[in-house]
């Protein structure tokens, strides 16, 4: 593995949900209508977050949630006791793991240049910030920006899980004129705004 992630990374599925994505991806890429009669594109996505920026739409896990801002508006809106780290014995500048995080109005925007472009064939772009952020820097942004104290236990590494994870989003922007507008701040900040939305 090597980082940053461009489109011609090898594809290593980590789970049943990683892996249908993939098998997805090579039902598109085999069936030839899709790339000679169509202006196909294949997005992908890394971790994406936030949530519209009045807190009139957002994420409403099923279940506990295993992605890291559900579960952190979960513990800081009394669900869970605590926000559970799982390692921080990695090689990473906190110890803790790091992935690329993309506001969902960014994704949207990268969906809507997809659209636009009606050149035939199959495309893949990468959709992340380009940039790493650790589970520790994602909760002092979110205490940072939102004055509310996150706590959290230090928990053994789960299997599976990568020390590293972050886009090269070089192509997308070349090609569709794309890029991340919003920071780690403003995902902290329209998460936990349609969070209370939901508990007033």
């Amino acid at each position: 593995m090597y980082l940053p992630i461009d489109e011609d990374h090898p594809l290593k599925a980590m789970s049943p949900y990683g892996q249908n994505k993939i098998d997805i991806e090579k039902l598109i890429i085999d069936n030839p209508f899709f790339n000679t009669r169509c202006a196909t594109k294949i997005l992908r996505y890394f971790n994406p977050v936030g949530a519209y920026n009045n807190g009139l739409i957002g994420e409403i896990p099923r279940g506990i949630p295993n992605n890291l801002m559900p579960y952190l508006l979960g513990v800081v809106n009394g669900t869970y006791p605590y926000l559970q780290v799982f390692g921080d014995d990695y090689k990473t500048n906190d110890g803790t793991p790091i992935r690329d995080y993309i506001h969902v109005m960014d994704l949207v925007e990268a969906h809507l240049m997809a659209l636009q472009d009606n050149k035939l064939g199959i495309d893949i772009y990468n959709v992340g910030n380009g940039k790493g952020v650790s589970v520790m820097e994602m909760i002092k942004a979110f205490e940072k920006v939102n004055k509310i104290e996150v706590p959290y236990k230090i928990m053994p590494r789960r299997e599976g899980d990568v020390e590293s994870c972050y886009a090269n989003n070089k192509k997308i922007g070349e090609v569709l004129n794309w890029k991340a507008n919003h920071n780690i701040s403003d995902i902290c900040k329209d998460a936990y705004l349609f969070s209370q939305q939901l508990n007033k």
